[in-house]
């Protein structure tokens, strides 16, 4: 049990800052400080054995945002113990701030929710979802600013103070985490919740029972306090839609339109980031599957994104920006074995598994599977993404050549075992794709063109008028990290097949 004045390892403890369920946080000062950690830091010390916290550690030390408690490192005792060792912020959290005001002035208010948002921004760039953002994870540093902490915590401490199974504190949870999913959205909405109780002394959302604030958090529309302006309402709405697809999708989105609020010009209605829709292969003639298949698709914002990578190969330079001018469909996951065969009638692949994905499809032979699909005149039209579609939506949002957490989003040489996988085994990226790196290469409807970038349109570039080879994307089970990069361009004949080689539809409404 730790006491005042005992040790844990190099750390002596000089006082408890706090606890809960999960453990107790302690100030502690080093005997022998390690290098650029500094002599007065905060434990983290688990009521039970937390092994994989060693693990998880090692890559959370990486992460460096002036929004973000510094983590150092985690540790361990020869008796076993793990703890994790943390910056220490001397300022206090939020939740006593509010305790002791009740709210905040509108300025501080924003400027907090705003800060939250850029910690928030990159954590979800390097691939971590804080399932957590509540007013005690937001602490205050000696100037006032904010940080937040626990970060990536919450999905591998699963004693953690005030946490249902499934990840958050009540009040404060997105609906699609009482169904055991969770998005990068998952956490705007939370900074949502934070923000109006900031502004207003309560939460949009609120019960006697955690039953009955689960069926409002599901069920009712955000109770906004009337003290608010208008712009801040319609802010607040955008960013309290029950479906992911209803809110924000990034926060940098989210951001932006907060400040434009507090410039006085309106919150625009949203209709962006992950929206789940399905057709159904209906399996007509006597070669296609006796029953239907669905094939799921996001809807995926218009927007703008650099293009391209100054470090990558020199056919993805210069980078430009470009912007998608509509949105557009696209698969969730590569198209599977079962969805092939239910449309062409057989199953080319080499490693075979109805979930895995179809491979050894030459550009040639998928026209042919969308030519099938269109002929069903449901309304929409199918296609492969252009080159342009396909990279802005496996960034989703994100800048940088690589993904950080590559093992967690992808299936490549290190980790494959020499095969292709079921679709959706790994994570989606930010706006809820998957195996949108490694599995499969993917097939883009482009020519491919080694200087295109130096000439191409800034407004959906669609690829060189002619040309030998077509567009592929993605890397795949195969292959090394450099070719799994969003900006990597790869380039294959339309005749050519190969067992790691893909694909994934767009669709669009026809007119």
């Amino acid at each position: 049990m730790a006491t005042t004045g005992s040790r844990l390892n190099e750390f002596r403890l000089l006082r408890r800052l706090g606890g809960g369920s999960f453990g107790e946080v302690w100030l502690a000062d080093s005997q022998a400080p390690r290098v650029n950690e500094p002599a007065l830091v905060a434990l983290k010390i688990p009521h039970h054995e937390e092994k994989k916290l060693l693990g998880e550690g090692r890559k959370l030390a990486l992460l460096e945002h002036a929004n973000i408690v510094k983590f150092y490192r985690a540790s361990e005792t020869t008796e076993g113990l793990v703890f994790l060792v943390e910056e220490y912020v001397p300022n206090g959290d939020l939740r006593a701030r509010l305790d002791e005001k009740r709210k905040l002035g509108e300025e501080e208010a924003i400027r907090v929710a705003v800060e939250i948002l850029e910690a928030l921004g990159y954590l979800h760039e390097h691939g971590i979802v804080h399932m957590d953002v509540n007013p005690r994870n937001i602490l205050f540093d000696a100037v006032g600013t904010a940080k937040l902490v626990d970060f990536g915590l919450a999905k591998f401490m699963e004693s953690k103070s005030q946490l249902t199974r499934v990840g958050g504190t009540p009040g404060y949870m997105a609906p699609e985490l009482y169904h055991e999913k969770v998005y990068p959205a998952s956490d705007l909405w939370s900074v949502a919740i934070v923000l109006h109780e900031m502004l207003t002394g309560r939460r949009p959302f609120e019960g006697e029972t955690e039953a009955a604030l689960m069926y409002k958090i599901l069920r009712e529309p955000p109770a906004l306090s009337e003290a608010l302006g208008g712009g801040m309402k319609e802010f607040l709405r955008n960013a309290l839609g029950k479906d992911v697809s209803s809110r924000y999708g990034t926060a940098a989105a989210m951001g932006a339109d907060l400040r434009e609020v507090v410039q006085g010009r309106p919150a625009t209605p949203l209709r962006s980031g992950e929206e789940v829709s399905t057709i159904t292969l209906p399996g007509v003639g006597r070669s296609r599957a006796a029953v239907g298949v669905d094939i799921e698709f996001v809807q995926i914002p218009a927007g703008e994104f650099d293009m391209g990578s100054e470090s990558g190969a020199p056919d993805e330079r210069p980078v430009r920006r470009v912007r998608i001018s509509k949105a557009f469909e696209v698969g969730k996951y590569p198209v599977t074995q079962a969805q092939w065969e239910a449309v062409m009638g057989s199953n080319p692949s080499d490693c075979k598994g109805a979930d895995r994905p179809v491979e050894l499809v030459s550009w040639n032979q998928v026209q042919e599977f969308l030519k099938e699909l269109n002929e069903e005149r449901d309304g929409y039209r199918y296609r492969l993404p252009t080159e342009a579609e396909w990279e802005y939506a496996a960034r989703a949002g994100t800048t940088g050549d690589y993904a950080p957490e590559l093992d967690a989003l992808a299936w490549y040489a290190a980790n494959s075992g020499g095969e292709t996988h079921p679709v959706g085994q790994k994570g989606p990226n930010g706006w809820g794709l998957y195996d949108m790196l490694g599995n499969v290469w993917e097939w883009c409807q482009d020519w491919y063109g080694a200087d295109y970038y130096k000439t191409s349109p800034a407004v959906d570039p669609r690829g060189p008028e002619s040309g030998k080879f077509r567009v592929v994307r993605g890397g795949s089970w195969s292959d090394v990290p450099w070719l799994l990069r969003a900006s990597g361009r790869g380039w294959v004949g339309p005749g050519v097949w190969s067992d790691d080689l893909g694909f994934r539809c767009v669709r669009e409404v026809i007119p």
